[in-house]
């Protein structure tokens, strides 16, 4: 890919000074901090961060993007997107137009989009940076958190009787009736419909997508509601419409801190990552470094991790939370035992070909 010179690398481009001039009209699906732009200097200091919004970006505006600008002079502004902005930042580099600087993405997009869409990090020698497991990360991404694919089931649903304890039960009606919600897209679906069938956490990579989807055949019509964005997998059991939901757990856990009756149940989850790449290109390249930096402190993920039940990645967070709430983390060695890595190259590789299939099988 064409490098831009470092003159060109000092200057803002003319479609990204009119995204931050234009910033403070909030536009639906955007966060900003009030005034935001002030003067071209103001400008240099700023890094425009793609976040995928809710309880989440809270977090990161309470615990890392305000104290990284009272610690640093830089602002971040936060825009939100659809999920996996893919195609979005590969329009960015190739257009050499950029509205953001730097995305948070799980490790499967990072795969997608590689080097030539994606700055080096050059951080190994970072000690926050360095201090996350080196299977974790690569040189175009470190992870800030681990999220797994659990589900999670009403409690008084299930007072009385036994409740569901792994993806088996999930599955299966008879034993354990009540309505049930599965995410309406091949990934994370077709895992649990394997674990569901008896296959075998060693043995799951690479999917055996006949299997899944003769499973998932045998209560396709009993699943009554396939969701489609993350929020209405909280929404559906916060509002009684299932007694059990197939989510993450960072979807889940705010709804049991504000003291709703649900469970996580953490047996063979499947575990991704999600942090920090920047744009290939991008003129901002160092303040986002300063701020990848900032964001993997491990006091700081330990003021903000158990709040949504996800894992930090930098371990010597741990060390910071109460014993009896690190325990309860995805990280933590008891949980992260029991949960299963997802194998993100294999979904590089596969993924278009067999969500095109789930499409199809969803409307036949």
């Amino acid at each position: 890919m064409e490098q831009r010179s470092s003159a060109d690398k000092t200057q803002s481009s003319p479609s990204r000074r009119r995204f931050l001039q234009t910033a403070a009209v909030g536009a639906a699906g955007v966060l900003f901090a009030p005034g935001l732009i002030r003067s071209a200097s103001a400008q240099d200091r700023t890094i425009v961060l793609r976040v995928s919004g809710g309880a989440l970006a809270d977090a990161y505006k309470q615990y890392i993007t305000d104290p990284f600008k009272e610690a640093s002079g830089i602002n971040v502004v936060m825009v939100t997107s659809s999920q996996a902005p893919v195609n979005m930042i590969r329009g960015m580099v190739d257009t050499n137009t950029y509205s953001w600087d730097m995305a948070e993405f799980a490790e499967l997009s990072t795969l997608t989009l590689g080097e030539k869409y994606l700055e080096p990090l050059n951080m190994d020698n970072d000690k926050n940076v360095s201090a996350v497991p080196a299977e974790m990360r690569s040189n175009i991404y470190v992870p800030l958190y681990l999220y797994p694919g659990i589900f999670g089931y009403n409690t008084e649903a299930f007072e009385g009787r036994a409740a569901p304890a792994s993806w088996a039960d999930f599955f299966d009606f008879d034993a354990f009736p009540g309505r049930r919600s599965l995410r309406r897209a091949a990934l994370d679906t077709l895992e649990a419909a394997l674990l569901a069938d008896g296959v075998a956490p060693a043995d799951l990579y690479p999917l055996d997508v006949d299997r899944a989807f003769k499973k998932l055949d045998s209560v396709k019509s009993e699943i009554a509601v396939w969701w489609e964005n993350s929020p209405q997998s909280t929404h559906v059991i916060s509002s009684g419409e299932v007694d059990m939901v197939a989510t993450w757990s960072q979807r889940l856990q705010p709804a049991i801190n504000d003291g709703l009756p649900i469970k996580l149940v953490w047996n063979q989850g499947y575990y991704n990552t999600a942090g920090w790449g920047m744009l290939r290109g991008t003129p901002k390249a160092d303040l986002c470094r300063e701020f990848i930096s900032f964001s993997l402190d491990p006091e700081r993920l330990a003021q903000w991790t158990p709040a949504l039940a996800m894992g930090p990645t930098n371990p010597n967070a741990l060390k910071f939370i109460a014993p009896d709430v690190a325990a309860g983390l995805p990280t933590s060695p008891d949980i992260l035992s029991k949960l299963i890595r997802v194998d993100p190259k294999f979904w590089a590789e596969n993924r278009p070909a067999i969500e095109s299939r789930f499409d199809a099988w969803m409307l036949s």
